[in-house]
């Protein structure tokens, strides 16, 4: 018997019309979870500020390795 794995998926194949040849659906709650690390330059600051107002952004990382959660903050307007 194989391993039991705790973080899995599965890809089902799906007749989707809207998708290409190369292209894979993926449920809305998993895409949500997933994090993309993104290093911060000075062209893309405003687009990882809007990430961050729009609740897109779940943690930054600073130079030091030390973690903030977004989630236990409050935005700016709050």
């Amino acid at each position: 018997m194989g391993k039991r794995v705790v973080f899995s998926a599965r890809t089902v194949i799906t007749p989707d019309p809207n998708l290409s040849i190369d292209q894979v659906g993926v449920p809305y709650t998993i895409a949500r979870n997933l994090t993309v690390p993104e290093i911060v330059t000075p062209f893309n600051t405003k687009w990882l500020q809007e990430l961050i107002s729009h609740n897109a952004a779940k943690y930054i990382i600073l130079d030091t390795s030390d973690k903030i959660d977004l989630r236990l903050h409050p935005k700016p307007s709050d």
